[in-house]
């Protein structure tokens, strides 16, 4: 504490010795170059200048595009990440990168990544017109083990009015975007972002629905084993209808409920295979904890051949070779959190996720993850997290395996 304390006052010390005392300092149009006549006020001007005005109407930070009516909120994050885990066969990939490894072989990990938000907003005729873009740029190794920068278009969505089009967080579920405070460790929840038209009725009182249109191939895993006809790997088809999501809210003082589901659809590109129309559903809840200035969340899910809604790159389908037939694979989750606020600057979350997947071909498995998280706010914006997860995976051979996950994250948000 005292050395986070040192370092904030020399910064301090440092910034003020640059700024010369407005006593000390004659403001003259000589000492900038300019002769007196050249600041006549009644002297005319050609370059008209526009400085931008302050926006309220939306909340801090945003600010009016000069000339326009729209306000503009530019904000950004820097974070850098020193992780360990143990270099053992268990590997919990999920959609997410922060819950996968670079190597089979390595025990840690070292990545920084910048993030920077554009959220432009205009009161129009229709309704209040937003767009949001947020680009994150990533700094270490990625799943191939090469170092490099990786640039990504996290969101690009527009809102008007109850419509939401572009790439956006999936409207299945609630608890990826609005909590899941791990960092390292995973959890077992849909996770993806991907291009939707989305249409949000609002009835007052708290209580929403959503219908959501999204891109079934980008909520789509794999097919496997594939099927192997002329020499070509025949897995997934084309697609030909594209997932639908719908979820019904309810926002209260005291927290939130949810219930959600999705159609998806199986094709295979293997002639001779019917197409599959599966589902997805599950529900969400919230209970605020005023006595510790926390919240309690849990939210389960279960998925009849679409594993991306439980956080999984587990196949969609497997081919059963007695039967001749692709079978869809089965699975649900429970995923639960509670948050506390420890001091002023420390607070603390628990995090434990559990999945159990029933494969068509055999192999099943269940995976449980337990996180503890631990934040301490330097100043605003300013934060060091640290980490550790509690790793299990158990087959249906009743062969297990364990591992353990943690790490600290320096943070800036702007």
């Amino acid at each position: 504490m005292k050395i986070f304390a040192f370092l904030a006052s020399t910064c301090a010390s440092v910034v003020t010795s640059q700024i010369p005392s407005y006593a000390e300092t004659s403001v003259t149009p000589a000492r900038f170059g300019y002769a007196a006549e050249d600041m006549n006020p009644a002297a005319p001007t050609t370059n008209k200048i526009e400085f931008a005005k302050i926006c309220t109407e939306f909340g801090e930070g945003y600010f009016y595009i000069p000339g326009t009516d729209t306000c503009l909120r530019i904000s950004g994050e820097v974070r850098a990440d020193y992780r360990s885990y143990q270099p053992a066969p268990l590997n919990y990939s999920t959609t997410k990168p922060k819950a996968g490894r670079n190597s089979e072989q390595d025990a840690y990990d070292f990545r920084a990544e910048g993030r920077i938000k554009f959220d432009a907003r205009t009161r129009t005729e229709y309704g209040l017109l937003r767009s949001f873009l947020q680009v994150n740029a990533r700094v270490g190794r990625n799943s191939e083990s090469e170092i490099g920068s990786t640039f990504v278009i996290d969101k690009a969505f527009l809102q008007l009015d109850g419509w939401t089009a572009g790439f956006a967080h999936t409207y299945f579920g609630i608890y990826d975007l609005d909590y899941a405070h791990s960092i390292f460790g995973p959890y077992y929840s849909s996770q993806s972002t991907v291009n939707l038209l989305a249409y949000t009725a609002d009835f007052g009182r708290g209580f929403s629905a959503t219908i959501s249109i999204e891109d079934g191939g980008e909520h789509r895993t794999t097919v496997d084993p594939a099927i192997e006809i002329g020499g070509e790997s025949l897995g997934y088809g084309g697609k030909r209808i594209p997932d639908l999501v719908d979820i019904v809210r309810l926002q209260q003082d005291w927290g939130q409920v949810a219930a959600f589901g999705a159609l998806h659809e199986i094709r295979y590109a293997a002639p001779g295979y019917d197409t599959d129309r599966k589902w997805a559903a599950g529900a969400s809840a919230t209970i605020k904890i005023p006595s510790i200035n926390g919240e309690f969340v849990a939210e389960g899910t279960y998925a009849d051949g679409v594993m991306n809604y439980l956080g999984l790159s587990t196949p969609d389908a497997s081919y059963v070779s007695a039967s001749d037939a692709f079978a869809t694979n089965k699975g649900w989750s429970l995923t639960g959190e509670v948050g506390a606020q420890l001091t002023p600057a420390i607070k603390a979350y628990l995090i434990g996720s559990f999945v159990n997947v029933d494969m068509a071909a055999g192999k099943d498995f269940s995976r449980l993850a337990v996180t503890g998280d631990v934040r301490y706010a330097m100043g605003k914006g300013c934060e060091i997290i640290g980490e550790l997860g509690y790793l299990n995976q158990t087959l249906a051979s009743s062969d297990s395996e364990d591992a353990w996950i943690g790490g600290v994250r320096l943070r800036r948000t702007y």
